[in-house]
């Protein structure tokens, strides 16, 4: 239900932070329908997110250049995104496909 954050030199702060903020719930419904038949497709929506958030962590750094009066996420939310994602793609990595 997040916005896809795509990196683009134009998104705002804001749309960091919508990001940021939407990802949990989207980590949290993936885990909850995933099943043997879309383990793969699931897995893969992960990678994604695990990319969006590289370009989040390069949009702060942009974002710090520009100006020196940014106040960014705290680093803390997009470390603890990192950690729920990282648990459900484990878990997910444990459905049998058999």
């Amino acid at each position: 239900r997040h916005g896809i954050f795509a990196g683009s030199p134009s998104e705002t702060l804001g749309q960091v932070d919508e990001t940021l903020s939407g990802i949990p719930a989207d980590i949290a419904a993936l885990r909850r329908c995933a099943r043997p038949d879309n383990r793969d497709a699931v897995l893969n929506r992960f990678d994604r997110i695990d990319v969006e958030l590289a370009l989040i962590d390069v949009r702060l750094g942009e974002l710090r250049l520009a100006s020196d009066r940014l106040v960014a996420p705290e680093a803390a939310a997009a470390d603890r995104v990192r950690e729920e994602l990282d648990g459900a793609r484990a878990q997910v990595a444990k459905i049998s496909v058999d």
